[in-house]
């Protein structure tokens, strides 16, 4: 993936296809309700970017021309819905996180 958030043409693959399912059955349906609550609290723009830029795995550029709008508004729009969705989720966990401590484990 690019330094960018977007794919490139040659980062191409295909998301695994069951793997919100696998989620769920190794014991992580916690985990897997927050994501969705948050997910559903998006707005239609920002889910519809997301979806393009992670499960369908678009550039920019594709993303654009298939929602109609222009790539700095899709860049704009996929930056938001990142921040937004990191907001809930550590509102939902109470807290930072583990991924976003700064001082070493130990």
């Amino acid at each position: 993936m690019a330094g960018n958030g977007f794919r490139t043409k040659g980062d191409r693959q295909r998301p695994d296809q069951g793997r919100g399912a696998d989620a769920e059955r190794t014991g992580q349906p916690q985990q897997a309700g927050r994501v969705r609550r948050a997910l559903a609290q998006l707005s239609p723009a920002q889910r519809a970017v997301l979806q393009e830029v992670y499960y369908r795995q678009r550039s920019a550029t594709e993303v654009a021309a298939a929602l109609g709008m222009p790539v700095l508004a899709v860049k704009s729009c996929l930056q938001q819905a990142l921040r937004a969705l990191r907001e809930h989720l550590t509102d939902a966990i109470g807290g930072e996180g583990a991924c976003s401590r700064t001082d070493p484990v130990g």
